[in-house]
């Protein structure tokens, strides 16, 4: 007998049955307004938008009616991106779902490209969802971490999330306000992440979220911030039945399409009334 098995069977053990996402499933998901249309014919900006939460946030932007610019570093992954997008959604073409070319590693090629793009475009959404999660992160191993993945998950998951939003909020502000939602984490409270390069990067985030609201207090500009548990993505192992999953109401992690229909839901009706706001989206999962 094996050590893991010695150990299963000394403890109290749940095997959870996987449960795995399919289009129909997706669908039911993200085929029915959250909003009731009101994000018709506004333009949104989703970084991170190739894969998981930023893939599915633009998917559901599509589909209440909004045109979407989905950002990322990797033109090829960009490409598979928006023909999946349009495979997937009927209100995705040409004229509604565009790519812009993100390097969030570089500074100097963020801000260029944020503003060119707001020169040319009202845009009045920007989700700012791209973010590294490295393998030390997962396990927490923090004191092992070098000073080159620090500051790489630093780069992408803060300082991009401010750069961004800081030239998006001054540009709203000028043509009548916008939203700015920006996907944190439940790591960025979570006591067993507080020492971790991505714990401390969510921290950040969401602490920004908190002074970039109050900065613009009555300037029409809107800052929120999710804070997602444990989702099933590619970043996360797309993991849907661990041990978790038998924390939460229906025995599986969080999906990237629940977390984006929170995110319009927010944009939408939320944001009438609450801002600089952090919204906790982990179920029952332990902070």
């Amino acid at each position: 007998m094996g050590i893991i098995s010695k150990i299963k069977s000394k403890l109290s053990y749940k095997e959870v049955t996987p449960l795995y996402m399919d289009d129909l499933l997706r669908d039911a998901y993200q085929t029915t307004s959250v909003v009731g249309g009101i994000l018709k014919g506004r333009i949104a900006l989703v970084t991170g938008a190739t894969s998981g939460i930023g893939f599915a946030i633009a998917e559901r932007l599509l589909g209440e009616g909004c045109r979407v610019i989905i950002s990322g570093r990797n033109v090829q992954k960009l490409q598979t991106a928006v023909a999946e997008l349009k495979r997937r959604s009927c209100k995705a073409n040409d004229d509604t779902l565009s790519t812009l070319l993100l390097n969030q590693y570089d500074a100097e090629a963020v801000r260029n490209s944020v503003d060119g793009l707001f020169s040319i475009a009202p845009v009045s959404i920007v989700i700012n969802n791209a973010g590294f999660f490295g393998e030390k992160d997962h396990q927490c191993e923090f004191r092992s971490v070098t000073e080159e993945e620090y500051f790489r998950t630093i780069d992408v998951n803060l300082k991009s999330t401010i750069l961004i939003s800081e030239l998006a909020a001054a540009r709203m502000a000028q043509y009548g306000g916008g939203n700015i939602l920006n996907i944190s984490s439940i790591c960025g409270v979570s006591r067993n992440h507080y020492y971790t390069p991505y714990g401390i990067s969510k921290t950040g985030v969401i602490r920004f979220t908190e002074q970039l609201s109050a900065a613009y207090k009555g300037r029409g500009v809107i800052v929120n911030s999710i804070a997602p548990g444990s989702v099933a993505t590619a970043m996360n192992h797309s993991r849907m039945n661990d041990n978790i999953a038998s924390f939460h109401p229906l025995n599986h992690i969080i999906f990237s399409e629940q977390i984006a229909a929170l995110a319009a839901f927010m944009i939408g009706n939320v944001s009438k009334f609450q801002v600089g706001e952090v919204k906790k989206a982990c179920a029952t999962e332990s902070v």
